[in-house]
């Protein structure tokens, strides 16, 4: 049963933080306990309460898919995530502004499903980082070729060349791999995806890999760069870095209202079909 709601605005969209504080008496006439993201204290209702070091059982990201990424940067897999989009895309989230008390009376019965998507774990310098789209390694010199050397399973696979290099989950096969003409994958599918950015080959294509394959990519002699994870973190790279990729044992939890959610929103957000 759930009893503490966390609300997680996005802290750029005005609009997003209004609706969270309307949220509050929502909640709490329903007789649950609201719990705000922490960057809102301080401009809460008084008696209102935040996370941390509160722990919600459900959380309301605001936004769009930027922001549902920073929630579960926030929560990971602790409790599920409703995405409610007010931005342009939204294709991870499951409702919008103009449905969201609706689909809430359905969250409070309980008619709602948990979808557990695959987490990406990044090990680089004795560090385990996590995320839920992808991580990329990019060039800090834009305009210059980009070299990396990349193994897969202990195989060396040779050089890539281009603008950078990312692994995604079948999640974020939606996100910057669908930049790089990366294919479009059922996020039930437990894979890594590999694509090169702006390959300066035309027999370079991107790579579906199983659940339990390691890649491993390195920056030899002269390179620098940087590694980012679902536009989250941000660490910079040099000459001798070594970063390996695995999917995580551990799973993020969406919620979304019917099974084949995937599949009705590629014609909606994506015009699939359409002329």
């Amino acid at each position: 049963m759930l009893k503490r709601i966390g609300i997680f605005p996005s802290l750029k969209k005005a609009e997003a933080i209004e609706f969270s504080l309307s949220l509050f008496e929502f909640l709490k006439n329903r007789g649950l306990e609201p719990l705000f993201r922490e960057e809102l204290q301080g401009s809460l209702p008084q008696g209102a309460k935040t996370f941390p070091p509160g722990e919600p059982d459900f959380v309301l990201s605001l936004g769009g898919d930027g922001t549902l990424l920073q929630c579960v940067h926030r929560v990971w897999d602790h409790c599920p995530i409703l995405g409610v989009n007010l931005g342009n895309l939204g294709f991870l989230t499951a409702s919008d502004r103009n449905r969201l008390y609706e689909d809430l009376e359905r969250v409070l019965e309980g008619e709602y499903l948990v979808q557990e998507r695959d987490l990406i774990q990044v090990e680089f310098k004795g560090k385990e980082l996590l995320g839920l789209n992808e991580c990329s390694i990019a060039q800090v010199n834009v305009g210059k070729i980009f070299t990396l050397l990349l193994k897969i399973n202990g195989v060396d696979m040779g050089e890539l060349r281009g603008d950078g290099v990312l692994v995604s989950t079948a999640t974020g096969s939606t996100a910057y791999a669908l930049a790089c003409n990366g294919p479009l994958i059922s996020p039930f599918l437990h894979v890594l995806l590999l694509c090169v950015i702006s390959p300066h080959s035309l027999s370079t294509r991107p790579l579906v890999l199983l659940p339990e394959d390691e890649v491993q990519i390195f920056l030899p002699e002269g390179e620098l760069g940087y590694l980012v994870i679902d536009g989250q973190d941000r660490l910079p790279l040099s000459a001798g870095d070594e970063v390996k990729v695995t999917l995580s044992s551990r799973k993020a939890k969406l919620v979304f209202f019917e099974e084949d959610f995937f599949l009705r929103v590629i014609p909606k957000k994506l015009l699939w079909g359409h002329p």
